[in-house]
């Protein structure tokens, strides 16, 4: 398992050197992503462990998030010298098989935790998992997405960019799957277009 087979930084980095700085206020500098190449293995490694520690659920469905998350102006804010990334984790907790809403996402977890410390920019999330159909878009993919409720959250968040990094790994083994958040949602509302 290695993304960097599955994500060309050079042709990023040249792409957005070629865009105006007005077209660059969605995407990520590539700083970012060569970022992310440095810590995957960390972040699919608490992920995983975040799963298997932490997760409670009912059926016995564990699933772990790590992200990979950014602090602008960091200095200016708080005049403190802080670490600028900084790696949250999440695992979801399903406790009753009766009422959907009591359930919270590692997602939900993991990024609410960022929000909280006042990060601003999700350079990557990992979702470790077993693969499952989607209820919103009825695919079932190599690896664990982030479900409809968390795509739909994630879209919503600033914090948030259509190039945000989503890797989803299995709870062992090998096979990984690397997107943008973009292709993420592209891939599942090309099943739902009538």
């Amino acid at each position: 398992m290695d993304p960097r087979n599955d994500l060309n930084r050079k042709a990023y980095r040249w792409t957005w050197e070629l865009l105006e700085p007005e077209e660059r206020t969605d995407l990520m500098h590539p700083n970012h992503i060569s970022n992310f190449f440095q810590t995957w293995e960390f972040l699919v490694d608490r992920a995983r462990e975040a799963a298997t520690e932490y997760s409670r659920s009912y059926r016995r469905f564990s699933v772990g998030c790590s992200i990979l998350a950014y602090r602008t102006g960091l200095f200016e804010k708080t005049g403190l010298w802080a670490p600028w990334y900084k790696v949250f984790t999440g695992a979801n907790i399903k406790l009753d098989p009766g009422s959907a809403g009591a359930n919270i996402h590692a997602e939900e977890i993991a990024i609410g935790a960022a929000i909280q410390e006042d990060y601003d920019l999700i350079v990557a999330l990992v979702l470790a998992g077993e693969t499952q159909e989607d209820h919103v878009s009825g695919l079932t993919m190599p690896t664990l997405h982030p479900c409809g409720r968390c795509r739909a959250l994630l879209e919503m968040l600033p914090e948030v960019k259509p190039d945000t990094i989503i890797m989803s790994v299995g709870l062992e083994g090998e096979e990984c799957e690397i997107l943008t958040f973009e292709e993420v949602l592209i891939r599942h509302s090309h099943c739902c277009e009538k």
